[in-house]
């Protein structure tokens, strides 16, 4: 059995979403002969939410090392999780090697700066390390950011550091190869000296079992009002904004044309602001649902709920909503949930995206596709989910085809991991 130490500064009870990425690998890596060691910061130094309950998805056997970091308070000079805690990292990660094999070390991305210390620990105990792109460091697409702002010292920063983290790296992972594939060509020696895999979150049922021994009631709406619930969870990326839009504005449409289905119809978008946890600010959705005249049908809730309450809530639904992104490589990371909750799922989605055919294999949604340049016609939207909301109540879970999700399920994605980290280890070593 071969060892990975999975760096993750942030990891459960984490609110953030990325922290399942390591956690679904947990569940099947020593399947494939890895044994996983989680190194994170410990909880009282986060300064997101934390959830307590989410404790209770992880492995028993999952060997968790927490580290302390630079505290925020009573000053906060540094807020970035991983640049508090690299000093602890690094102490961590020397005591490892020295007193207990360590085959290989793997970063996850974000937090971007922990993986800094990747051709530190590779020179000095010559342990190989790879980076996992669950979000790419430097923006694939390039923003005009005022000088001296956060935005443009992040992207500088990024720009720096970046090439320095990956000088050694035996491996490059990420959601898709196109989440990576910018930094191979930023750095080329990368296409002869590392492996490279792409591999999407994937899903556990596990997580839906979890609402069996802690169930819960819903609280964004009423299951048994008769009306139809649509539920989009999670954060509005920038380029997802025009998509939305053109959903909003064929909801319009088709309450002008279906007054006797739209009457029914109420929309849910909760978890829109990125990492906003005060459900007071942070409102991204709400104007555009008021330019369409859609209050009382749409609603936001833009602080984020806990996973367990996102899956209830999933699964209680009439239909999930899924909005995808302008940008190509961008493949939301939360079908594979989506699907699992058994509920017929809206889509919009980039052409390119690489759910699209999965999806449509799988007979378990309706997909409207669009690209950079071509955006779906509002009426082509009203269309759709009108003909999308007339088959809800014919809607059968068990006629979903399930082969067509064996790819990304977490034990796939692990697997693919466990070849790429296999390949990597053979490489290194020769």
């Amino acid at each position: 059995m071969k060892t990975v130490v999975i760096v993750a500064p942030h990891f459960l009870p984490s609110f953030l979403p990325s922290v399942h990425r390591s956690r679904l690998w947990a569940y099947h890596l020593e399947e494939f002969g890895w044994k996983p060691v989680i190194l994170t910061t410990a909880p009282e130094f986060y300064e997101c939410q934390l959830a307590p309950e989410l404790l209770d998805l992880l492995p028993p056997s999952l060997e968790v090392i927490r580290t302390r970091a630079l505290p925020v308070k009573p000053v906060r000079i540094i807020g970035d999780i991983a640049v508090r805690s690299l000093y602890w990292y690094w102490k961590a990660l020397s005591e490892m090697a020295r007193t207990r094999r360590i085959d290989f070390l793997l970063f996850t991305i974000p937090a971007s700066l922990a993986s800094l210390l990747g051709p530190l620990v590779y020179r000095r105990f010559c342990i190989p390390y790879g980076i996992d792109y669950i979000d790419p460091w430097v923006p694939e697409t390039r923003q005009a950011h005022a000088l001296f702002s956060k935005g443009w010292i992040a992207n500088r920063v990024a720009s720096v550091c970046e090439p320095f983290a990956v000088r050694d790296a035996r491996l490059i992972t990420g959601i898709n190869t196109a989440y990576f594939e910018s930094v191979l060509d930023r750095n080329p020696r990368l296409r002869q000296q590392a492996v490279t895999a792409g591999m999407p979150y994937g899903g556990s049922e596990r997580d839906y079992e979890a609402l069996v021994r802690r169930p819960r009631a819903p609280f964004l709406f009423d299951p048994r009002d008769r009306l139809i619930h649509l539920i989009y969870a999670g954060a509005v990326l920038p380029k997802a904004f025009d998509v939305l839009d053109r959903l909003l504005a064929g909801v319009a449409l088709l309450r002008q044309g279906r007054a006797d289905i739209a009457s029914r119809l109420r929309l849910h978008f909760v978890g829109t602001g990125l990492y906003e946890s005060d459900a007071t600010r942070g409102h991204t959705v709400t104007p555009l649902i008021e330019r369409h005249g859609l209050d009382g049908v749409a609603t936001e809730l833009p602080s984020r709920i806990g996973y367990l309450d996102v899956l209830n809530h999933l699964q209680l639904s009439s239909g999930v909503l899924v909005i995808g992104s302008t940008e190509a490589h961008y493949s939301p990371s939360k079908i594979y949930q989506a699907v699992m909750s058994r509920r017929p799922l809206f889509t919009m989605l980039h052409e390119a995206s690489t759910a699209v055919a999965t999806l449509r294999a799988s007979r378990a949604g309706d997909v409207v596709t669009f690209s950079e340049t071509a955006l779906p016609h509002p009426a082509a939207v009203a269309a759709a989910l009108g003909s999308f909301l007339d088959r809800l109540p014919a809607f059968d879970a068990a006629a979903i085809d399930w082969s067509a999700f064996e790819s990304v399920s977490a034990r796939a994605t692990t697997r693919v991991l466990a070849r790429a980290l296999d390949a990597a280890l053979a490489k290194e070593r020769r």
